[in-house]
């Protein structure tokens, strides 16, 4: 059966428009600072948060004050540590009685209030966690965690997902130029070529 028979009798013109339809697929890639929109959107009420993270990468303990400032913030309010690092939470003993409270409910505090009190959690998988002061988050008494892969540094996460960006990017092209050629390698994209040579041809006269 040849091509034209195969495929009806839509025009030469339509044939070429699926062709191209076909070989040019559009490809999706993650926004590289899909985690950045996460933490201002989280704490984008918070007091003392400026857009900046505090990268704590590297580093065995971090501590993080609870009351700090007015009373009612963590400081600093977002923190980029390494899978393993434990953060201390230290109350300032300003501000009432606070606590620390995970919004996914894996960690939790007790509400305190005295001066020197601790809570401590261990991170122990890489990803995005926000936290929050129970009586106090109307106020905007949030923070987070950034928990980053195995030994990257802030830069060097960023580095890897642009790098992941540009494969994918390129790996779509690939598969673009690969449809491409099969299309014209095809017995219908032997027709196609044909029937251009034909109008052509026609055109010429």
């Amino acid at each position: 059966m040849s091509p034209e028979t195969q495929y009806g009798s839509m025009g030469r013109r339509t044939f070429l428009g699926v062709a191209g339809s076909a070989a040019f697929v559009p490809t999706v890639t993650v926004p590289v600072g899909a985690v950045d929109d996460e933490i201002d959107n989280w704490l984008s009420d918070a007091p003392n948060y400026d857009g900046s993270v505090a990268d704590m990468t590297g580093s065995e303990d971090v501590t993080i004050t609870v009351g700090a400032g007015d009373g009612f913030s963590y400081d600093p309010p977002a923190v980029r540590v390494s899978p393993g690092t434990t953060v201390v939470w230290e109350w300032s003993g300003n501000g009432g009685s606070h606590d620390v409270s995970s919004e996914d409910g894996a960690f939790g505090s007790e509400r305190q209030d005295a001066e020197g009190a601790t809570f401590e959690h261990r991170f122990e998988e890489s990803g995005f966690v926000p936290y929050k002061c129970t009586p106090h988050v109307s106020m905007g008494m949030k923070g987070a965690v950034i928990v980053a892969g195995e030994g990257a540094t802030a830069e060097e996460s960023s580095g890897d997902a642009a790098s992941a960006d540009s494969s994918a990017s390129t790996t779509g092209v690939a598969g673009m130029v690969m449809m491409g050629l099969l299309v014209l390698l095809s017995p219908f994209g032997f027709w196609l070529r044909q029937s251009l040579d034909d109008e052509q041809s026609e055109d010429g006269r």
